[in-house]
């Protein structure tokens, strides 16, 4: 079996072999751009309280695919980016879920919707006196089904605005620019077979096929290659002090 290539050229890093792709491109062809932006230094920490005062959610919903830094990818404001979400959710339970255009979409890419589940359906939002369902909102993630319309190539502003409503953006926006890095990561890191076993959703909602990712930007990719590149320090510990990016923050 071939040895995966991050493996290959990790080990011509070490040698002191560089190719025009892979470990030496991903990773310090960028430090000059790096030592440049040091007002956006790269941190992998997660979301961010904001201060008091602080300003509402920037989503930047002018820029391509609602990207502006690679900040942006971890950073948010999480008050005000929860109302946001809250607000999707609500209406996918409220709305979308029991429309047949996304109850037709959901077949067609094979996951169930909340109100279709086996065990414990939701079919509302709140919860009806009235009503069977044993459910809450609460059980309900959203990524759940934003993965599955990224792998498959349906995350296009209108299917997003069917199911997750206007305010789609700032409310889910965010998560949808986290699941789509990763689904280059994982591509990267894997075959076929294991990418699709990634995303398939057990027992029986396996994904039905993989796309490409939906209209990729350049800025998107030059992100995502950033990214690696920290992957790529972390697997070989080149973090903290080793980092090499530790100069430029």
């Amino acid at each position: 079996m071939p040895k995966r290539a991050n493996d290959a050229e990790r080990a011509q890093y070490r040698q002191g072999s560089f190719t025009v792709y892979g470990y030496a491109r991903s990773l310090f062809r960028r430090l000059s751009a790096l030592s440049i932006r040091k007002s956006e230094p790269l941190n992998p920490s997660s979301m961010d309280l904001p201060s008091p005062g602080a300003q509402s959610l920037n989503m930047h919903p002018n820029t391509p695919n609602g990207l502006s830094s690679s900040s942006d990818l971890y950073h948010v404001p999480l008050p005000d980016w929860y109302s946001h979400y809250m607000a999707c959710l609500r209406y996918f339970l409220d709305h979308a879920q029991h429309s047949t255009a996304v109850q037709s979409l959901a077949a067609y890419i094979n996951i169930r919707l909340p109100c279709q589940q086996l065990s414990n359906p939701i079919s509302s939002f709140t919860p009806d006196a009235t009503s069977s369902d044993k459910g809450t909102a609460s059980q309900v993630s959203l990524r759940h089904y934003i993965r599955r319309l990224i792998v498959t190539g349906n995350d296009t502003m209108p299917i997003l605005d069917a199911l997750f409503g206007a305010d789609w953006e700032a409310g889910i926006g965010c998560i949808r620019r986290q699941e789509r890095i990763n689904y280059l990561f994982t591509a990267k890191s894997n075959g076929w077979a294991p990418t699709k076993a990634a995303y398939d959703i057990l027992p029986d909602e396996h994904t039905p096929f993989l796309r490409p990712l939906h209209d990729a930007t350049e800025q998107e990719l030059s992100m995502a290659e950033t990214h690696w590149s920290e992957w790529l320090a972390m697997e070989d510990w080149m973090v903290g002090p080793r980092s090499p990016w530790e100069g430029s923050t």
